[in-house]
């Protein structure tokens, strides 16, 4: 009994004809020696089932073996397209954390800029501001102290220093002449007036 329930539940699990498988637990339940036609025929149409059923498996299994190689390459390429996909998001992970700290960089670099043309305009308006002193200034100067100079020039008039001369130099020799000259013009008698001087 257990056997033709395990047949009966195959047959129907392989899509076996209903009414063949009506048939199949009088004719597994009779011994084979008083088994009739009939049940000869249920037996070998079952037999003819389960081979057919076989051949299609085994047809399946033949065909079957290369859509597996298919699968399998087809699951290989899904692989390494996902190792691809996880290597570039890896990429972009570091792409875009090299991204934030240019920007941060960048910023920084802008705020220091912006100071520094702060800084700048306030020095620039500073010099101005010196500048425009100065000018008030040199106006103060002229229209002031250098006025009232001018002014004092032109009634005082007066002449500037006549240059000092320079000393002339006098030459010995001519005096040396003299000397010797008047030595010989003396007479005796000055001589001795000299001498007794």
């Amino acid at each position: 009994q257990d056997g033709i329930k395990k047949i009966d539940k195959l047959g129907k699990d392989l899509g076996f004809d209903a009414s063949l498988l009506q048939t199949i637990p009088a004719a597994f339940a009779k011994a084979p020696s008083d088994r009739g036609n009939f049940d000869l025929l249920v037996l070998s149409q079952i037999e003819a089932e389960f081979e057919k059923c076989l051949a299609t498996f085994t047809d399946e299994l033949a065909n079957g073996e290369p859509a597996m190689k298919d699968r399998a390459a087809k699951v290989e390429a899904a692989g390494n397209e996902h190792a691809q996909a996880l290597a570039s998001e890896e990429a972009a992970k570091t792409t875009k954390e090299a991204l934030r700290t240019a920007q941060k960089e960048a910023e920084t670099e802008h705020k220091a800029m912006l100071k520094a043309q702060q800084q700048g305009a306030s020095d620039m308006r500073t010099a101005s501001a010196g500048v425009d002193a100065a000018k008030a200034e040199l106006t103060e100067l002229d229209e002031g102290a250098l006025a009232a100079f001018g002014e004092l020039l032109e009634f005082t008039e007066i002449p500037p220093p006549a240059p000092v001369p320079a000393p002339e130099e006098h030459d010995p020799a001519p005096a040396a002449n003299a000397a010797a000259s008047a030595a010989d013009a003396a007479t005796p008698a000055d001589v001795a007036d000299a001498t007794s001087a």
